[in-house]
C-alpha cells in the first residue's frame, strides 16, 4: 500500500520582509533628505558655542566651524543670516571672515549689510570679503591691519562698497533671498 503523502508545508507569505524593506528604504530616504539640514545646524551651532577666543584669529574653532558652513553653498544662507545678526561680535565676525572666496558670491548681500555693523572688525572684513568675492577694490582693506583704521577710513570704504553695491552688484548678485 501505498503512504499516505505528507501533508504541504505551509507557505510563508513575503509581506514581512516586502514591509520590512520598505521601512528600511523610507529611513534612508529620509536620512537623505535630513543629512544637509543637519550638519547646517550643526555648524551653526558650532560657530555660535565655539570657544570665546577671537575670530579675528583664522585659525580659531569659530572661524573654522562657519568655514564648514558657508562651504556647504547657498542652502546655509538663512543660517549664515543668523550668525550675521547674532548679538555677539565674535560669531558676526566669523561668519564674515568665511565669506571670502568667489564661489561665496551667494552671500554678498549679508556681506554688504555686515559692512555696516558697528563693531569696526567686522565692518572691516565685511568689506574685504566683498572685495575678495566681488573681484573689486573698495579701500586698501587687503593691506595687513597694525591698528585700528580710523572712522573716517572705515566710512570712505563702506561708501565705496555701498555705492557699487547700489550701482551694480545688487543686480549682479541679489538682494539676498528677499
Amino acid at each position: 500500500m501505498t503512504e499516505p503523502a505528507d501533508p504541504p508545508e505551509p507557505r510563508r507569505g513575503m509581506a514581512g520582509f516586502y514591509l520590512a524593506m520598505g521601512a528600511l528604504l523610507a529611513l534612508a530616504v529620509g536620512f537623505a533628505f535630513a543629512w544637509t539640514p543637519l550638519r547646517i545646524l550643526r555648524w551653526e551651532r558650532a560657530v555660535v558655542k565655539a570657544p570665546g577666543s577671537s575670530a579675528w584669529d583664522l585659525g580659531n574653532e569659530k572661524y573654522q566651524a562657519a568655514c564648514l558652513l558657508v562651504d556647504l553653498g547657498p542652502a546655509v544662507l538663512p543660517a549664515v543670516r543668523r550668525l550675521v545678526e547674532n548679538p555677539d561680535a565674535e560669531v558676526r565676525l566669523a561668519a564674515v571672515s568665511a565669506l571670502r572666496e568667489p564661489e561665496h558670491a551667494w552671500g554678498l548681500p549679508l556681506i554688504v549689510e555686515a559692512a555696516s555693523d558697528k563693531d569696526w572688525r567686522v565692518a572691516y572684513v565685511a568689506i574685504g570679503s566683498a572685495e575678495k568675492v566681488s573681484g573689486r577694490r573698495f579701500g586698501n582693506v587687503a593691506s595687513p591691519l597694525t591698528e585700528p583704521p580710523t572712522d573716517e577710513t572705515l566710512r570712505v570704504f563702506r561708501r565705496l562698497l555701498l555705492d557699487w553695491w547700489e550701482r551694480e552688484g545688487r543686480v549682479k548678485y541679489g538682494g539676498g533671498g528677499e
